[in-house]
């Protein structure tokens, strides 16, 4: 789903999920009522790559954002042996719940 038909339809955001990956790569997943959706690119619905959080912030600016959470990937501990994730590809994934007030 795009940010535009979030905002043309005045949806609101359960729950906004940013997805932190190596490289200073963003992608953001969102819950609206019991169903979840990637966030895609306005003109060509794919996914939607943010350069940093705070252009995160700024697409959604003035949405209706109920909780925020960031989780971060990392692939580090697999890449050196340390321990392996079966049930994640991309490695660790740490939660950090964000407050939304402080997203807007």
């Amino acid at each position: 789903m795009n940010l535009k038909r979030i905002r043309n339809h005045h949806l609101p955001i359960h729950r906004l999920l940013i997805l932190s990956f190596e490289g200073d790569i963003y992608m953001a997943e969102v819950q609206i009522h019991d169903r979840k959706f990637l966030v895609l690119n306005d003109k060509d619905n794919k996914p939607r790559v943010f350069p940093s959080l705070a252009s995160v912030r700024d697409a959604f600016d003035g949405l209706a954002v109920c909780d925020t959470e960031h989780a971060h990937y990392s692939a580090y501990d697999e890449m050196i042996g340390l321990r392996s994730h079966d049930s994640e590809s991309m490695g660790q994934k740490d939660f950090y719940p964000i407050n939304s007030q402080n997203l807007h």
